[in-house]
C-alpha cells in the first residue's frame, strides 16, 4: 500500500476467530482510536442487505454510512434504493434523495458515485477476478494487501 499517514491497513477482522461483525469491529476501533467521526464505507450491493446486519439499527446511528456505487448504476427509485434504512426506521421522520438519507434530522447515510471496475470486492477476495485495483488514482493493490493479511493470520 502506498505510504500515506491517513490510511491504515488493519487486520482486526482477519485475526478475529469465528464470525466477524462490523459492529464489533467498530467497537474495537473505537477503543483504539476513540468513538468520534467514524465513516463506514460499503458498496451498494452490500448496502442492499444492510438492515440484516448484526445490530444495524444501533450501528448506523453511531457512524456515518457511505454507500459507494458505480457511476453506471442508476437510482431509478429513491425509496427502493434506501429501503434497507426505511426498514430499520419505519417510525419517525425519514427524508431522502439520490445522495442522502436523513432520519429524525440526523444524516444517516450518503451515496457517492465512483468510476469502479465492474467486479465486486467479494469476487476479488475469492480470487475470481484479475482486477487488482479499486481506485486507479491511488493504485491500491487490494489482492496483494489481502494476501499479506492472510499470510499474517497463518503465522
Amino acid at each position: 500500500m502506498p505510504k500515506n499517514p491517513r490510511l491504515h491497513l488493519l487486520n482486526i477482522e482477519v485475526n478475529r476467530s469465528g464470525l466477524s461483525y462490523s459492529y464489533e469491529t467498530w467497537q474495537q476501533l473505537c477503543e483504539q482510536y476513540g468513538p468520534e467521526n467514524w465513516f463506514w464505507v460499503i458498496g451498494s450491493d452490500t448496502f442492499a442487505e444492510f438492515d440484516q446486519w448484526y445490530r444495524a439499527d444501533e450501528f448506523v446511528m453511531k457512524i456515518q454510512l457511505i454507500i459507494v456505487k458505480r457511476k453506471v448504476e442508476r437510482v431509478r427509485d429513491v425509496s427502493d434504493f434506501w429501503s434497507p434504512l426505511t426498514r430499520l426506521f419505519p417510525v419517525g421522520q425519514n427524508s431522502m434523495d439520490e445522495k442522502e438519507f436523513w432520519h429524525d434530522g440526523q444524516l444517516i447515510a450518503s451515496c457517492l458515485d465512483f468510476d469502479l471496475p465492474s467486479v465486486s470486492s467479494s469476487e476479488i477476495r475469492k480470487g475470481k477476478s484479475e482486477t487488482q485495483w479499486i481506485v486507479p488514482s491511488t493504485r491500491i493493490v487490494l489482492q496483494s494487501a489481502l494476501d499479506d493479511l492472510r499470510s499474517d493470520r497463518e503465522r
